[in-house]
């Protein structure tokens, strides 16, 4: 009998006959030297292996590339990296005929990319992190990690221990086939909705959900921006995010407290896990020691939760608020906007005294087209000047909770025929947040108008990120590529 591929290659690698009847795990993981939160990255890799190989599989050992922090780039190259890393995934498991995987990420963007990169095939799938972190606890309520992935600290014997745990339990999968489509289903997919808007409050991390579920192949109906609002308006803000918030929510109870409240106070779906457990099963032990960090629903922040999707001639296909924090009498209002092109403008606006209070500033040109997508960080400048009465548009992404209200991912982007990037300073624009709509005073035909007048930057013409830019989809959707 011809060898095939995959026995060649365990032989090489020193295994023996016996072993090519057991199931080859494909360990996945992304690291650099730059990115000092995967210093653990060694420790919780042999941990999984010794839990893949101690419940009767073979574990392989590969790595993804990894970005520092956009040091040079100004983050231009984090969000297209998320597609990088999923093709990666893709590609090794498709090439080395793997039969399960567990993937090993340290969050946000690079995290997201090896869940989406196991979307695209049907195998068993666990995830792991390195670190506490939003995509960390994500998995747990997604069902492809165990209880604990999202809080449990760096360096702790948890954490350790659980990815020993991880190992064993993606071979448990693998013996009664219960793959990561099994477990991805657009209940858990709402169920993960529910919790980011209750407990994270992320638009990051919604953008990836949508994403995930393109590569699952789910329908938008089923699992899409149009439902957002429904949701938005039932889900309560049980959560606010803290200086130390994953340590304090580690000691509150972790994710799984947090469920069982949510649960309580709007109903999840009791979707399956890598354990072939219910979520809300799994969760029942659970205890909220912390009722002032983890709120119960009598004691929620808010009714709703603070990111709903809104629409108008600046963003036709949509756009993210958050508006927790604002006012009610402050999310019905019109004034004047100040335009900048671009991040950097905005931020020496800010940084030079330029911007007060209740002003609306508009930055556009920040989208896929011209930034890849990078993240604004306004957090410490807008803390200087202690502005908290403001509004930021943008057809980009703005990094974290601000005190003020923020309108991002502005579809479709400036460069790609949206009216943000016709708007001009002195535009009024009104808002009607309670209805879910803004827009620029301005007929569509002055808009038009200006097309011949206005300064429109180059897009992206080189690499990757031009081939990023040419295939990328709203980012209001979740940009990711089709």
């Amino acid at each position: 009998m011809a060898e095939n591929f995959n026995e060649k290659a365990l032989k090489n690698l020193g295994y023996i006959e016996e072993d090519f009847k057991k199931p080859l795990v494909g360990i996945i993981y992304h690291t650099s030297q730059i990115r000092t939160t995967s210093s653990n990255l060694s420790a919780i890799i042999e941990n999984v292996q010794a839990g893949v190989i101690s419940n009767g599989g073979n574990a392989i050992v590969l790595a993804c590339p990894s970005l520092g922090g956009g040091i040079l780039s100004g983050g231009r190259y984090q969000m297209p990296a998320r597609e990088i890393i999923a093709d990666v995934v893709e590609s090794y498991c498709i090439e080395n005929g793997f039969d399960a995987l567990v993937l090993i990420g340290d969050d946000n963007n690079l995290g997201a990319g090896l869940i989406m990169g196991a979307a695209r095939l049907n195998l068993p799938c666990a995830y792991i992190s390195c670190k506490s972190g939003k995509i960390a606890s994500i998995g747990e309520v997604l069902g492809i990690s165990l209880l604990g992935n999202g809080t449990y600290r760096s360096f702790s014997s948890e954490r350790l221990s659980l990815a020993t745990k991880t190992g064993k339990a993606v071979m448990d999968a693998f013996k009664k086939q219960l793959t990561i489509r099994q477990i991805i289903t657009p209940d858990a997919l709402k169920n993960a909705l529910r919790f980011n808007l209750s407990i994270l409050s992320s638009v990051t991390v919604l953008v990836s959900l949508f994403a995930i579920a393109y590569e699952l192949d789910i329908n938008e109906k089923d699992f899409g921006p149009n439902m957002l609002n429904q949701v938005s308006d039932i889900t309560p803000t049980l959560m606010l995010y803290c200086e130390n918030f994953w340590e304090k929510f580690d000691r509150a109870g972790k994710v799984a407290a947090a469920l069982k409240e949510l649960n309580l106070a709007c109903g999840l779906a009791n979707t399956k896990n890598i354990l072939g457990q219910g979520l809300l099963d799994s969760v029942k032990a659970a205890e909220n020691l912390d009722e002032d960090f983890i709120r119960t629903k009598s004691k929620a922040y808010a009714p709703n939760s603070s990111i709903v999707l809104v629409k108008g001639n600046l963003a036709e296909s949509g756009a993210y608020v958050k508006r927790l924090g604002f006012s009610k009498e402050r999310l019905t209002f019109s004034g004047p906007a100040k335009v900048f092109d671009g991040e950097e403008r905005a931020q020496y606006a800010i940084n030079s005294g330029q911007i007060k209070q209740g002003d609306i500033m508009i930055i556009k040109f920040e989208g896929a087209l011209n930034t890849g997508l990078r993240e604004m960080d306004f957090y410490y400048a807008l803390k200087k000047a202690n502005l908290k009465d403001i509004v930021i548009i943008t057809d980009g992404r703005i990094k974290g909770d601000l005190d003020c209200l923020t309108i991002s991912c502005c579809s479709p982007e400036g460069l790609k025929g949206g009216y943000i990037g016709l708007v001009q300073s002195g535009d009024i624009i009104e808002f009607n947040i309670p209805r879910f709509s803004f827009s620029a005073k301005v007929s569509s035909k002055d808009l038009e108008k200006r097309i011949k007048t206005t300064n429109f930057p180059d897009k992206l013409n080189k690499g990757f990120l031009r081939r990023y830019a040419e295939s990328v989809q709203e980012s209001v959707k979740g940009g990711y590529i089709k």
